[in-house]
């Protein structure tokens, strides 16, 4: 078992190492999601409130990185992320809702480049805005909105592509300012005008 082991790692290694998924001037374009701790509101104690109901929007990331060489790539990553609550109350209902998004420039360096595997640290500092809601049917409650952010955005990650073509895969981030996790699809257009 060991013998297998060790001759399948061998055999991806040499198919990994034969090529790089990185290199100085790809276009990199991905889209996913995101889990997130602290844009997820805590309505635990509410659920036995008559008629409450939530709905939570985890973040969506759309993102493009441009390779400047072979181990930075510069990219923008956008998130956005949303959630409500409504309930009801001696005849009157309620909602609480908010929304985030968050436009952010980033850097990422590339520490480990093969055929199908490409992980890279990155982190960016950008602009974010967002919206907190508070509204009621009841005449004599007033409505609040507020802005209600720091409009600052900051992220900083772990991340890693795997690709099952040259230029359609996967990936997944571990990291800070956006959620704990991201991960989605990615594409390389310019993958295929490289290979012809």
């Amino acid at each position: 078992m060991k013998k297998l082991f060790l001759v399948a790692s061998l055999g991806l290694l040499g198919l990994a190492s034969s090529g790089q998924s990185f290199q100085k001037n790809d276009l990199i374009l991905s889209g996913g999601l995101g889990r997130s701790i602290l844009s997820t509101p805590n309505w635990d104690n509410y659920e036995n409130i008559p008629g409450f109901s939530t709905n939570l929007f985890q973040p969506i990331t759309l993102k493009a990185e441009f390779a400047l060489s072979n181990e930075i790539g510069l990219g923008l990553s956008t998130v956005y992320s949303a959630a409500s609550a409504r309930w009801q109350d001696q005849g009157y209902s309620y909602e609480s809702s908010y929304n985030k998004l968050s436009i952010t420039p980033r850097l990422n360096i590339h520490f480990l480049r093969k055929k199908v595997l490409d992980m890279y640290i990155g982190g960016g500092l950008g602009y974010k805005t967002g919206e907190y809601q508070f509204k009621s049917t009841d005449p004599a409650f007033s409505p609040v909105s507020s802005i209600g952010v720091i409009p600052i955005s900051l992220e900083a990650s772990l991340g890693m592509r795997a690709y099952i073509t040259p230029d359609l895969g996967a990936f997944a981030e571990l990291g800070v300012g956006h959620g704990y996790l991201q991960f989605g699809v990615v594409y390389k257009p310019l993958a295929q005008t490289r290979n012809d």
